[in-house]
């Protein structure tokens, strides 16, 4: 029995209870999980009202879904569709205290009284391990106070490994390595309870209960199909996934042979998809295209960009595998292909509810990230230097850190700098000069990368969770910016900043604390002599850098809003308002988006970057105090950057090596 100890009665005077079983995910390009009911209740919804439906239905399952969506069944979950719980995130409808589910994530109760075991795989035994190296090298997970056999097998599944371990109550390792035969022990030495069963046991100190995910190991030998142009609604449509550690051909091959599936395919280093029916030869493309370095093995490839390896599994038996993209009407017995959604990459639409862009940072920057290097200059002048240097951007333990470095002293005042590989405007000082008299070098150096050649689109909802700097003068940069300025350079097209938190502990600006516990969400938009900003606003008792949060904007044709965590989304323009109009341009200056929605200029395709940079003209009022004394510069003053290098020893006194870098875990964008 895997309970979490959630217990609620169905109807008042009756002693039927309904459990929570856990949080599932449905393939975005498969079958649901739950198909006997469905019925939607917008603006309803609670954990109540679903069970209480699937009970009267006569079924043993309720599943909440969206926050409206109740589905309802007779059949237990696999482990295979296991999700972590902090997945299903979206409040109910009808009682903003519960969870009812997430983007293609169910919370899933059980009706009868006790919750059914879950099927955690083949159990292997119990082994010793160490504390280094690993036994289970892969990956792990501290699941505190939730960890149940099936959860952790669930998980080394999703990610692509053959094995998983539990251990000390709430670990789980996974990893490739089968566990050695002299290390088994007895039973009794991986005997203490699971966290979040007390029934299950999950290992002991250092002893494994180790489990098979199911995923075979045959190899790929002699079962190359070819290199294919692939397309964004895929040649292979039935099932994707997302391999950050452990894809390879192999792996790929074998994960879709045990979904049933006749061939497999990799594509852009981490990306596996399975399908059916042999690509179309007029696909067909140099095998040279597909030379992408696998995620799992430095010395394979594994497809590229928009280019598809695809290998034969020689299903000897067909079994018959995930559908393409469903999704259940209100009609239960109704089913629908994939219903497409109005985000859009390159203007072609995609299927709603898509996972489009997902980086969880496994291994050093990719293709689809490309470094910005210039000095900085308008429309924002930040006194720093973006280059890619690995001192200043670089992977570790799965999150990209952006860290800002200061210049040496000699080299500010007299040196040069002439960048190569400069993406600023050739021949101006975005490039580079040599320094003299109070035209300084920049004193810091930074970072900003950007998906502009690789990824950008329209319309979507984007998830960001990072941990921001503190540190005086410092700007985080998590935003969307415009590929091709259709409204004009600079803010005339637009910037979406997902989160805003100047680094210093104490900044007042007209009266208002804006230190770094004020977090600002929202757009900054305007002709050069007229920017401005439409951003709603957060606190926090000490500062953004104490934990990572999660930053979502929901960006749609008609509306834009941002939320932190689980905080209710809030919204800086709605369905029907003008945005020009809501931010108080004038009419005259409104005409510059005439062209466009109401959401204009946000109506055109956009594109991630990331970045930290210190000091500019428009985020610090020149009447701000900073620590009880007035901001060193004068915004836009020719000596502006000359007097922020002169108070480095105040500002420098504040940056810290670790707390004073950008840190994000992971960026997910899904179609609307």
């Amino acid at each position: 029995v895997y309970s979490t100890g959630i217990e609620q009665t169905l109807e008042p005077g009756t002693e039927t209870v309904f459990k929570y079983v856990g949080c599932f995910k449905e393939y975005t390009n498969g079958t649901r999980l739950m198909k006997g009911y469905h019925q939607d209740f917008p603006d309803a919804l609670t954990n109540q009202l679903c069970a209480r439906l699937c009970q009267k239905k006569g079924f043993r399952y309720a599943g909440m879904q969206y926050g409206k969506e109740c589905f309802c069944d007779s059949n237990k979950p696999k482990f295979q569709h296991f999700a972590k719980d902090e997945e299903c995130s979206t409040r109910c409808d009808g009682n903003n205290n519960q969870i009812c589910g997430g983007n293609w994530r169910i919370s899933m109760f059980e009706i009868a009284g006790t919750v059914t075991t879950i099927d955690p795989g083949t159990y292997l035994g119990c082994y010793k391990d160490q504390e280094s190296p690993r036994a289970l090298k892969g990956h792990l997970e501290d699941f505190r106070n939730s960890l149940v056999p099936f959860m952790c097998t669930g998980l080394c599944y999703s990610m692509g490994f053959l094995y998983a371990g539990t251990q000390f109550s709430k670990q789980c390792f996974c990893g490739d390595e089968h566990p050695n035969p002299n290390l088994k022990v007895g039973e009794a030495e991986c005997a203490k309870p699971c966290s979040g069963d007390a029934t299950k046991k999950c290992g002991g100190d250092y002893r494994n209960s180790v489990y098979q995910t199911g995923i075979p190991d045959v190899p790929v030998h002699e079962k190359y199909v070819g290199c294919y142009n692939d397309f964004n609604n895929h040649i292979f449509k039935a099932h994707k996934t997302t391999l950050t550690k452990t894809n390879t051909p192999r792996r790929c091959l074998n994960y879709c042979w045990q979904l049933g599936f006749k061939y497999s395919g990799v594509e852009y280093g981490q990306e596996c998809l399975c399908g059916n029916d042999k690509p179309d030869s007029s696909f067909l493309v140099s095998g040279d295209e597909c030379g992408m370095i696998c995620s799992g093995d430095q010395l394979e490839t594994c497809g590229g960009q928009w280019r598809l390896a695809v290998y034969s599994t020689d299903l000897s038996t067909f079994v018959e595998p995930l559908e393409i993209e469903q999704r259940i009407t209100n009609d239960s017995t109704t089913v629908k292909p994939c219903q497409l959604s109005k985000t859009t990459i390159n203007g072609k639409r995609v299927c709603s509810g898509d996972i489009i862009f997902e980086e969880q940072f496994s291994s050093p920057l990719g293709e689809k990230w490309k470094h910005t290097i210039k000095i900085s200059e308008a429309p924002d002048y930040e006194f720093a230097v973006f280059q890619a240097d690995p001192k200043n951007s670089f992977v570790s333990q799965n999150k990209l850190v952006i860290k800002p470095t200061i210049v040496d002293d000699v080299q500010v005042l007299t040196g040069s700098l002439y960048l190569e590989g400069c993406t600023g405007t050739p021949g101006t000082r975005e490039c580079g000069f040599q320094a003299f008299s109070y035209n300084i070098l920049p004193p810091v150096a930074s970072a900003r990368i950007n998906t502009r050649n690789s990824f950008s689109f329209r319309y979507g909802i984007v998830e960001i969770k990072a941990k921001l700097p503190v540190g005086d003068w410092l700007i985080p940069e998590l935003w969307l910016e415009p590929k091709n300025h259709p409204y004009g350079p600079d803010y005339a097209s637009g910037r979406i900043r997902l989160a805003m938190c100047r680094g210093n502990k104490n900044l007042l600006c007209n009266g208002q604390d804006l230190g770094s516990n004020h977090l600002e969400s929202g757009v900054v938009m305007g002709p050069k002599d007229d920017v401005r900003s439409r951003s709603i606003s957060s606190t926090v008792p000490d500062n953004w850098h104490d934990y990572f949060h999660t930053y979502t904007l929901y960006w749609t044709p008609d509306s834009i809003s941002f939320k932190t965590d689980n905080e209710l989304p809030q919204e800086i323009v709605s369905s029907g308002g003008r945005l020009c109009e809501i931010t108080g341009f004038s009419r005259n200056t409104c005409t510059l988006w005439g062209s466009g929605s109401n959401i204009a200029p946000f109506d055109t395709d956009f594109y991630i970057s990331l970045g930290l940079s210190s000091g500019n003209a428009r985020d610090f009022p020149d009447d701000c105090i900073n620590r009880g004394q007035t901001k060193p510069w004068t915004n836009l003053q020719v000596k502006a950057l000359l007097n922020f290098w002169q108070d480095k020893a105040n500002w420098s006194a504040t940056w810290d090596e670790d707390k004073s870098a950008l840190s994000v875990e992971y960026i997910r964008v899904t179609a609307l």
